[in-house]
């Protein structure tokens, strides 16, 4: 994947390896103060670029499907390289997306974001795989929590473990996927 950025962040710099560009501005703050702005901006460039457009289904149309559908064929044909799909409070993104991967050929399809606590990692990574076969290897499964307003309040389920119920669906979701054998304890 081609980048280009303007950082100051710890992304190695492709002109010299060992170096990140926040060590390189450190370096060249001791310096003059236009070796400060050349190392403060310096693109951050690898082959030619190339922008990648997405596009977020609003939420308002999501009871007319027909609009969702025309939707995304108008991104295809404009050269959009990915829909994403929210999940709503009366609407999953897996239904949504799956109607949309039949009426398009070539645009990637996201969940932004699948709930966790909402199916077992099992269902989703099923899920996931079924989609993603279905559309012919376009799928990209996003997963998230949501908070506890909506998984305590609309789908009933205890709020906990956020951070480790996720490792745990990626590392189960992984081994189906994968044809591994399942082996978890929790």
């Amino acid at each position: 994947m081609t980048r280009l950025g303007w950082s100051l962040g710890r992304r190695r710099d492709p002109g010299c390896p060992s170096m990140t560009i926040s060590s390189r501005f450190r370096t060249a703050r001791s310096a003059h103060p236009r070796a400060l702005a050349t190392a403060a901006f310096a693109p951050v460039v690898s082959s030619p670029v190339t922008l990648k457009l997405g596009l977020e289904l609003p939420y308002t149309e999501m009871g007319d499907r027909a609009a969702l559908i025309s939707l995304a064929r108008r991104a295809e044909g404009l050269g959009y390289d990915a829909i994403w799909c929210s999940e709503l409070y009366s609407f999953d993104s897996f239904t949504t997306l799956t109607q949309i991967a039949c009426e398009t050929e070539r645009i990637k399809l996201g969940t932004n974001i699948a709930n966790i606590y909402a199916r077992t990692p099992a269902m989703l990574a099923g899920t996931a795989a079924s989609l993603d076969q279905l559309s012919g290897g376009r799928f990209i499964l996003g997963i998230g929590v949501s908070g506890p307003q909506v998984i305590e309040g609309w789908h009933g389920v205890p709020y906990d473990r956020p951070l480790k119920r996720t490792r745990e669906t990626i590392e189960i979701g992984r081994q189906i996927i994968y044809g591994d054998r399942l082996v978890q304890e929790g």
